[in-house]
């Protein structure tokens, strides 16, 4: 079966369209996700080929934050499985109440049918299996009981899963017409390890409802009406128990809500350059341009018109 090579870096591209077009080649090459507070360079780059209804890929860049929001899930439809080996830097990812940390060396599998989070604090080089769902129904894979948990060399079976997957990463091009073949081997293999050491049942009732919290801030905490109890009565819970789901965290539901809505402030100002701050207030939720100044000068140590200025060079 004949492939298709892809390779896009942001060379060509000026800088204030980094995030954009970013955005635009993910979404394009692998499906509809959210990308957030990305600090990007020329250097960072996107190379793949597809065959055999499997897309592999190398993904070099910077910061950012990858979200696979509900209703992006059900809106595009879209059935793929993806198994993503870190390569360098490191992953914070989570999906169905699971949260894994990606090293070089260790991969994950992600079901792209549902919501999941992928967070780069720094720069990275991941490998990434986009394939059809088909592939681990095969296998008799439950992907509700494996996904978002590591695979990495500590075992023998482990490290087959491992090998396989840098084999194609040292071939892209040449391992082409192999895809298919080395794609289920992966699966095969990271199956195999996962079920030798117990998939992971979903977690507890308060580290399901953090994560169904997380993944509804994610999508919809601009939207003004969305508070600690409307999350609440949305999660069917009370907000104690909310509250509690939150206690290991670093910060309150509220702080969480209000964090999402100003780091999508801050990606809007720089993405959005022409847009007036009043507009980007309102985007986000805040319901005056005042109560956004405070809550964003707090947050960042300067207005939201010094802090675009001073990422232009303007200041």
């Amino acid at each position: 079966m004949a492939s298709s090579a892809f390779r896009f870096d942001l060379g060509e591209t000026h800088p204030r369209a980094w995030a954009s077009v970013w955005s635009d080649v993910v979404r394009d090459q692998f499906l509809t996700l959210d990308l957030r507070n990305t600090r990007l360079s020329k250097q960072d780059c996107i190379e793949g080929v597809a065959g055999e209804g499997v897309f592999v890929a190398r993904v070099r860049a910077g910061r950012q934050d990858v979200v696979r929001t509900p209703q992006m899930a059900r809106r595009d439809g879209l059935d793929h499985v993806f198994a993503n080996l870190q390569v360098a830097g490191s992953c914070e990812a989570e999906q169905d109440g699971r949260k894994v940390r990606l090293t070089p060396g260790r991969l994950a599998l992600f079901d792209g049918a549902r919501p999941y989070a992928l967070h780069f604090a720094g720069p990275f080089e991941q490998f990434v299996l986009r394939l059809p769902r088909a592939y681990l129904a095969r296998l008799g894979g439950d992907l509700s009981r494996i996904s978002a948990q590591g695979v990495d060399d500590g075992t023998a079976i482990g490290a087959l899963a491992v090998q396989a997957v840098r084999a194609m990463q040292g071939g892209l091009r040449d391992l082409a017409d192999q895809h298919g073949m080395l794609s289920e081997t992966v699966l095969r293999f990271a199956l195999a390890d996962l079920a030798a050491r117990g998939a992971a049942a979903p977690g507890s009732l308060r580290e399901i409802t953090r994560a169904r919290a997380l993944a509804i801030i994610r999508a919809e905490a601009c939207d003004p009406d969305l508070t600690p109890v409307s999350l609440a009565l949305r999660l069917g819970c009370s907000l104690r128990h909310l509250q509690m789901a939150f206690a290991e965290e670093a910060e309150t539901v509220a702080a969480r809500i209000w964090g999402v809505r100003l780091d999508t402030a801050a990606h809007l100002l720089i993405s959005r350059p022409r847009w007036q701050i009043d507009y980007v207030a309102l985007a986000c939720g805040f319901q005056t341009a005042s109560h956004f100044s405070a809550r964003f000068r707090r947050q960042y140590g300067s207005s939201p018109r010094q802090w675009r200025d001073r990422q232009f060079g303007q200041i």
